[in-house]
């Protein structure tokens, strides 16, 4: 009986994060796509483990990186961060 199915997404059946999306979300966050990297990595395990939701993971990107964000910017870094992790690999 088969009880987990685990699938390799991140550069095998899915390519690598858009760079184009993450320019984007550094720019709605006002830094520089280096400044966002340490907080959107160091943060990331526990938004993907599902400890946290999307607008508490945002709100502490923000937090760390001295910023103050809306709702709606919010709202909009969810939906671009999850596109840009939704493009197929196709050789797979």
């Amino acid at each position: 009986m088969i009880k987990a199915v685990a699938f390799d997404y991140g550069g095998v059946l899915g390519c690598d994060q858009d760079k184009e999306a993450f320019r984007v979300i550094a720019d709605v966050m006002g830094v520089s796509e280096k400044e966002l990297s340490s907080s959107y990595w160091s943060l990331r395990g526990d938004y993907d483990r599902g400890t946290v939701n999307g607008f508490s993971y945002w709100k502490r990107i923000a937090s760390s990186l001295g910023k103050d964000i809306s709702e709606s910017d919010v709202d909009f870094l969810i939906w671009l961060d999850a596109v840009s992790w939704s493009r197929f690999n196709p050789l797979m």
